[in-house]
């Protein structure tokens, strides 16, 4: 270090009528070097003593401090404080993980493990199941690797890979709910049709559609770059929402929006169609009409019988009696009392099961219109965060509902898990 000091030459000091605000920042280029340099060197030496060169000097480096730290604060100031949100973020949606495996797979083992659930509603149901599962399994996780590293560390393939099961899995869980509004639908209308045709090969070939129909609308933004990406503010891969004539975000949407409607609708037919058959008449009591002591006529079974039986068999043959009446016929049209009342209380099911899909994708659909018709005015982060966990909760809400709203999927579940001697009264073992 000495040997450089006594290479360098400090200036000659300048008159005193110069005053040192005049003089240049930056070295003279006769000395070969700028002036960061020389207070590089002048670091070095620990400091000349040469006025003149610390003046020239701590300009230059106010400067360059001021400059690095304004950089450096105000990427710690724009920044937010967003530490306590994502630890709730990601432990809430590990919750919804484990609620979802544990959940659609009780009801999936529940459901081909007990007889009695073994029908075409239930079968809908599982396959609903199915898709919240795989869903749950496969892409959640690489959700909260996203919360946590705040950004998407792995590739581009596998992103639009994901991006394509999360929307694919979506809509497979949608046609399904479909599917089980229409066979509510025909299961109170047309009974004997339900009974004859609805059987498990063709429940297999509409399960076998509305995958067909998931395929149908995941599979081509595949070939529409920046369709699928990563989304910053959902923290997920998914088909990107821009405006309509980029990708066509609006058909997409509206074809959303018209199932849920459809699917709506028929459930407003079931519940029109059970109202009307449910619907308490009062009792008319018709006189029975006789000119012989036979009594025929409306309001005359009871006697007309008696009658009959007594010798007095003049006029028309009297109705059975309730006791000796004969079989019905098992071709009839119309459901049982016991079976109506179970179909009913499964089509309560059903509607709850479809009410909490459309309420908890409701705000990310608003959000999604949005952007197609605001793109320049961005609803709130804490909004489109909020919208895409009642997404995510919507993969584990479906078993909850199900112990909660079905006695009978209720009662099943806990004898599966605990046993049924824990469930039934003494003396009673009731094969289920």
């Amino acid at each position: 270090m000495f040997h450089v000091s006594t290479k360098i030459r400090p200036p000659a000091r300048q008159p005193p009528e110069i005053s040192s605000a005049e003089l240049p920042t930056t070295a003279s280029p006769a000395y070969g070097m700028s002036t960061p340099l020389m207070q590089e060197l002048e670091l070095g030496l620990g400091g000349t003593g040469n006025s003149t060169l610390d003046d020239s000097t701590t300009p230059v480096k106010s400067v360059t401090d001021a400059r690095v730290d304004t950089g450096d604060s105000t990427g710690v100031t724009d920044l937010p404080d967003d530490h306590g949100p994502r630890v709730l973020w990601c432990g809430s949606l590990i919750l919804v993980i484990i609620l979802s495996v544990v959940g659609n797979g009780i009801l999936s083992v529940v459901v081909f493990g007990n007889a009695r659930l073994r029908r075409p509603s239930y079968f809908f149901l599982f396959n609903c199941a199915l898709a919240d599962f795989v869903r749950s399994v496969l892409c959640f996780p690489f959700v909260v690797s996203a919360v946590v590293s705040r950004e998407w560390i792995y590739s581009n393939s596998l992103c639009e890979i994901l991006a394509f099961f999360n929307v694919y899995l979506t809509y497979g869980a949608l046609y399904t709910l479909f599917l089980i509004s229409i066979e509510r639908y025909v299961v109170l209308r047309f009974h004997r049709f339900h009974r004859q045709k609805l059987k498990g090969p063709a429940c297999l070939l509409l399960v076998l559609a509305s995958w067909a129909l998931a395929v149908s609308m995941a599979f081509p933004p595949v070939f529409n770059t920046r369709t699928y990406s990563f989304i910053e503010n959902e923290n997920q891969c998914t088909f990107k929402h821009r405006e309509y004539k980029t990708n066509e975000t609006m058909c997409f949407l509206m074809f959303f929006v018209a199932v849920i409607a459809f699917m709506h609708f028929a459930y407003f037919r079931v519940f029109l169609f059970m109202r009307a058959h449910r619907k308490m008449r009062p009792m008319q009591f018709v006189p029975a009409v006789s000119n012989n002591w036979t009594f025929y006529g409306p309001g005359s079974t009871g006697q007309a019988a008696a009658n009959w039986f007594l010798g007095y068999r003049q006029g028309p043959t009297p109705p059975p009696l309730i006791g000796l009446a004969p079989p019905s016929n098992s071709n009839s049209t119309s459901l049982s009392k016991s079976d109506f009342e179970r179909e009913e209380k499964f089509s309560k099911l059903s509607l709850a099961i479809s009410i909490s899909f459309s309420v908890l994708w409701l705000p990310y659909t608003i959000h999604c219109f949005w952007q197609v018709f605001q793109p320049a005015n961005p609803l709130p982060h804490s909004f489109v965060s909020l919208a895409t966990w009642m997404t995510f909760f919507q993969a584990c809400i479906n078993p909850i509902l199900c112990f909660v709203v079905s006695k009978e999927f209720r009662q099943i579940a806990l004898q599966h898990v605990f046993g049924a001697s824990a469930f039934q009264p003494e003396g009673h073992n009731v094969q289920l």
